[in-house]
């Protein structure tokens, strides 16, 4: 089995290179969606972010409120080094859980779609690493129609992540998307085709 990993900026098109690798016949795993299930009130991070943040980031139905969370974290370096702690590690050990589960079942390819691959020390979980980029005005200008968030709520989450040049220079391979979907749907594909030609000459 390959595991290929796709991280990127925010805004800059991860979600949508995700689905189109899928259709390609990856299977993915969601890296936002595996810590989030770490914080539900029976998952390994719940315990240990009450006991670090206390009940204000509880909702009334004891569950975990992200939003709360999120606010307190990225206000404070210290907050937010104390939420990473806990929950990158918990969201490691379940993404390596689910490859092993995968590879098991004879999936051929794998996918892990994460922002903060590299930042969480997720990238040797991957065999190759795709990294998707756009300019910071067209990221924050698709973060804000679909979030909502203002603009400097928007700069604190990009100055928690790498930078563009950054990733670019650890990645495998590099796409910008920029422009329209049927571009990205192109410039993904040719990169899917130069993994594959890879993994035949590699596997010769």
């Amino acid at each position: 089995m390959i595991t290929i990993a796709v991280t990127g900026g925010m805004g800059a098109g991860k979600t949508e290179t995700t689905k189109i690798i899928e259709s390609l016949g990856a299977v993915a795993i969601r890296a936002d969606e595996v810590a989030h299930q770490t914080y539900e009130p029976n998952g390994p991070a719940y315990t240990p972010l009450v006991e670090a943040f206390g009940s204000q980031v509880l909702a009334a139905d004891g569950s975990i409120d992200r939003q709360t969370l999120g606010a307190l974290a990225f206000g404070d370096p210290g907050n937010r080094k104390r939420l990473e702690d806990i929950v990158w590690g918990e969201t490691k050990r379940s993404i390596a859980s689910m490859l092993r589960q995968y590879r098991s079942a004879g999936i051929e390819v794998a996918l892990i779609e994460a922002a903060i691959l590299y930042e969480a020390g997720w990238d040797d979980l991957a065999d190759v690493v795709v990294t998707v980029e756009a300019p910071e005005s067209v990221r924050t200008r698709r973060i804000k129609s679909r979030t909502g968030l203002s603009e400097t709520e928007i700069r604190k989450r990009f100055a928690a992540q790498l930078t563009c040049d950054q990733r670019i220079q650890r990645a495998d391979y590099h796409i910008t998307n920029d422009g329209q979907l049927s571009d990205l749907s192109i410039a993904v594909r040719s990169v899917w085709n130069q993994i594959s030609h890879r993994l035949i000459r590699d596997n010769l």
